[in-house]
């Protein structure tokens, strides 16, 4: 009996410890699959990218290589790319072993860049002045070798991107309208839409975490499941139908036009893929489209 006794007490001692230790429990099967699944989109389309980034900075000043123009471009992006590729690393080895090894890393992070954010200046003119700038270096930047396409990928992309990020939000702002829906803001990028008593207003757009993946505001009309899944869905179907036309659109003349349809499509499919990917939700209640499908259809109202 005393043995017993002291096994059980040096189990509980043991337990105690793990739980002081702050060891994170192991995830459901389920959660586990997604964050595999999801690190693997992650790594598959960041790697290739990352290598012909890499591959390009690489072909600088060397004939038939890239632009001197666009090397501060290439470094960025491939920056950008390689910490695609670590997050992705990091969701597949949480998936395979079943814990939630890094999430105090990256909770310190997104409270570190949401405190960034909050003391930022929000004035809609200064963000207005940021856009303008970076676009105008852009620009000039690929001025510098205007005849030559590929000084101008970065400044495509960027374009590019703004692009695909409207086109997002409206596919969502469509959606909620379609469904009966009462839309209240609607934000991407520098443009904002305010939805009040009256006409919509155009205005400026004053949030800087918006500028990156915009947002749409509406006020549901009764519980209706299908119809939030149907609102959820649109904006990454947006992107994933311009990226299916693009691929079976016959070639353009012209390798400029041809340049930018090619950076629209490779910005439309990371944004239609990524925000398909039911990630867990940020501390601030941010959520990739895919967690709100998921959250809707587990709610099931």
């Amino acid at each position: 009996m005393a043995q017993r006794s002291d096994k059980r007490d040096n189990v509980e001692d043991l337990r105690a410890w793990r739980r002081r230790s702050g060891k994170p429990p192991r995830l459901a099967a389920s959660r586990r699959l997604v964050l595999m699944l999801g690190g693997l989109v992650f790594v598959s389309v960041g790697t290739p990218l990352a290598v012909a980034l890499g591959w390009a900075a690489g072909t600088v000043g060397k004939p038939g290589g890239a632009s001197g123009s666009s090397v501060a471009g290439l470094v960025l992006g491939l920056l950008v790319m390689c910490l695609v590729v670590a997050f992705g690393l990091d969701l597949m080895l949480r998936g395979v072993s079943g814990r939630d090894w890094s999430r105090r890393f990256w909770m310190r992070a997104e409270v570190h860049l949401l405190s960034v954010l909050r003391h930022m200046p929000r004035s809609p003119r200064v963000l207005a002045a940021c856009w303008l700038a970076v676009t105008l270096v852009l620009v000039a930047t690929s001025l510098h070798d205007r005849h030559d396409p590929r000084a101008w990928d970065m400044t495509f992309y960027w374009f590019g991107g703004f692009l695909q990020v409207l086109i997002h939000e409206m596919g969502h702002l469509t959606a909620v309208l379609a469904v009966g829906y009462a839309p209240s803001v609607f934000e991407a990028g520098p443009l904002a839409i305010q939805f009040q008593a009256g006409p919509p207003t155009l205005a400026l757009n004053g949030n800087w975490a918006t500028w990156l993946y915009g947002r749409v505001e509406f006020v549901r009309s009764g519980p209706a499941r299908a119809k939030d899944v149907a609102v959820a869905a649109s904006g990454p179907l947006a992107n994933l139908a311009v990226l299916a036309g693009l691929l079976l659109m016959p070639r353009m003349g012209g390798a400029f036009l041809e340049l930018f349809l090619r950076n629209s499509g490779i910005i439309a499919g990371i944004i239609g893929f990524a925000n398909l990917l039911p990630l867990p939700r940020a501390r601030d209640g941010f959520a990739t489209d895919g967690r709100q499908i998921v959250d809707v259809l587990r709610a099931g109202i």
